[in-house]
């Protein structure tokens, strides 16, 4: 008898394995290993601008060793940062900046910070847009429709 329940249980147990292994063929192999996730730079931001049609040019792609402000990779700042100019604007008018951060909470933080500085200032107010951990900054000769355009294209990038 004790035989019997025996080999009743290892059928059982047996026969649970079979399924649960069949089941874990049939899953998609995109459910078994998640794919790494791609780090965004400031490039990609910008290229998606640009094929959202918006006219860019002059990319200037930051590096530590040549970030004006001396904040690329240090430590609560941005760890992507690239400039370009809008040419509906001359040249020298329209610097925009994209920054990219390690958290929503250090874009904000930057966010915050030039808002603090500039608010009093005419000469140096900026638009800026957040979305997640990028930031991005327009100066003030784009105009509020042409902002709104950056806007759209920055929400649709961060999906």
């Amino acid at each position: 008898m004790k035989k019997m329940v025996f080999v009743a249980a290892l059928a059982i147990a047996v026969s649970g394995c079979n399924q649960k292994a069949a089941e874990e063929d049939t899953k998609p192999a995109a459910e078994a290993a998640p794919a790494p996730e791609k780090t965004v730079t400031a490039a990609d931001v910008i290229d998606h601008f640009k094929k959202q049609g918006l006219p860019i040019s002059d990319i200037t792609v930051y590096t530590a060793e040549n970030d004006p402000n001396k904040l690329l990779g240090r430590p609560n700042q941005y760890v992507a940062k690239a400039n370009f100019f809008d040419t509906r604007h001359p040249a020298d008018e329209a610097n925009n900046t994209v920054e990219i951060f390690a958290s929503e909470e250090s874009a904000k933080a930057r966010r915050d910070y030039v808002e603090a500085v500039t608010k009093d200032m005419p000469m140096l107010v900026q638009y800026q847009f957040l979305a997640g951990n990028i930031l991005i900054r327009l100066d003030k000769a784009v105009t509020p429709a042409e902002s709104e355009e950056y806007r759209k294209a920055l929400d649709a990038f961060a999906g």
